[in-house]
């Protein structure tokens, strides 16, 4: 196998990764969980609003990744794994929105610390396969174009 034809295949490797790698995701949950405890102080309804459509855009964002197409992919196990806590985080959400209590606000926040940290095993899978492009001799200045949550376009070098 030349060199040139591995360096094509660790770069498709990374590219089908960070298809559904959103480079600001653990921002935004963990701006949840930050207005979840300033509005279990000071609840207002812009704040209200902002939440639930932080938590929308969030689930909105994973139901369009193709979970059944990637399901027997290793790979993808994380990622996966986050599809099934994203509706547990929004109940928390909801729960705690509908009834601000300390006791709901930790709930809330142990889901976004789960969910942040299975993300983040995703993160180092990801960055591993950069890390793998950029190590070869000819992918050393590699960058790969990632689109975050809000649409941003990040040239992205990990």
């Amino acid at each position: 196998m030349s060199l040139e034809t591995t360096l094509e295949e660790l770069k498709q490797d990374a590219q089908n990764l960070g298809k559904y790698y959103f480079k600001d995701f653990g921002s935004l949950l963990v701006g949840i969980w930050a207005s979840t405890e300033i509005y279990l102080h000071e609840p207002n309804e812009e704040r209200k609003r902002s939440i639930e459509a932080d938590i929308e855009l969030i689930t909105n964002l994973y139901k369009t990744i193709p979970i059944q197409e990637l399901i027997n992919d290793q790979s993808y196990a994380p990622l996966i794994i986050v599809n099934r806590l994203i509706p547990q985080v929004k109940e928390a959400v909801d729960l705690f929105l509908q009834e601000p209590t300390e006791e709901h606000y930790q709930q809330l926040h142990f889901e976004c610390r789960l969910v942040h940290s299975v993300g983040r095993l995703y993160r180092e899978s990801f960055h591993e396969s950069i890390r793998k492009v950029r190590a070869h001799p000819n992918g050393k200045d590699w960058t790969i174009r990632l689109v975050g949550v809000h649409g941003r376009v990040w040239n992205y070098r990990a």
